[in-house]
């Protein structure tokens, strides 16, 4: 069915090394040697390794079809004529397809007309520059420069936190404007979380840790970063802190891949 079928649209579902690969390499060359163009047909995968052995296995079905003898001199020409097209067809892996489709209308997706696509180091190594022009970016706004202080203040670990919200922000770009909207909450009132924490502060200040231990120095060290930051701006931290949980929600709840 998968492979005669050619008039219908069919959703296959099977397990690993059930024959997926083998029934797609069919179809494709059936519709090849039924008059489709092979530039027609979009063949995708996930992975390179995968698109280059699609792509192999087909053009092996396409070279018997077109010099084996066992088929009809049009078919065989089909065969032929989609060979010598076979490396410009969308045989390839999601993104190589969008990239294709992005690359033919660049205009219309607003994109420089010879664009190119950063890698995985190329990716993160961008990012890293983008997040840190950013937090260089608040420190000259006087709102967000104790934010900012906060933030990078990396005793207790709240930069590598903001980091990981950034990071999460970004593996998740496509859900940002739907779960988390352009706009932020209403500012939160601080002022009973600043008397809360001014209160811990000084018990933490007062405690009296005994010699050996060797955590003596956190306590003060703790209370020396909170009256640093003591003019913080808890409310937009905390309207961070909840539009990360719920993107984080939507990341959990979205609809798996297939």
């Amino acid at each position: 069915m998968v492979t005669e079928g050619l008039g219908h649209t069919l959703f296959v579902e099977a397990g690993a090394g059930s024959g997926k690969t083998t029934a797609l390499v069919g179809r494709v060359t059936n519709l090849v040697l039924s008059g489709v163009p092979i530039a027609s047909i979009a063949a995708i995968t996930f992975t390179e390794k995968a698109a280059a052995e699609l792509r192999h296995r087909v053009r092996q079905q396409l070279t018997r079809a077109a010099t084996g003898g066992d088929e009809p001199a049009e078919r065989a020409q089909a065969a032929r004529d989609a060979l010598v097209d076979l490396d410009r067809a969308p045989i390839g892996t999601l993104h190589a397809f969008a990239r294709r489709i992005l690359g033919e209308f660049p205009v219309e997706a607003e994109l420089p007309p010879r664009f190119t696509v950063l890698d995985e180091v190329q990716s993160a190594t961008a990012f890293h520059e983008r997040f840190t022009d950013f937090l260089e970016g608040l420190l000259d706004d006087v709102a967000s420069a104790r934010l900012v202080e906060l933030c990078q203040y990396d005793k207790f670990g709240v930069e590598r936190g903001v980091r990981r919200m950034a990071d999460d922000f970004q593996a998740n770009w496509d859900l940002v404007d739907e779960r988390v909207g352009s706009t932020l909450p209403a500012p939160v009132d601080d002022v009973a979380w600043r008397s809360k924490l001014e209160r811990a502060c000084a018990a933490i200040a007062a405690f009296q840790a005994p010699p050996d231990d060797k955590q003596a120095e956190v306590p003060s060290e703790f209370a020396r970063h909170a009256t640093r930051v003591a003019a913080a701006p808890f409310g937009q931290l905390l309207r961070m802190a909840e539009n990360w949980r719920t993107l984080t929600f939507a990341r959990n709840n979205a609809a798996p891949e297939v």
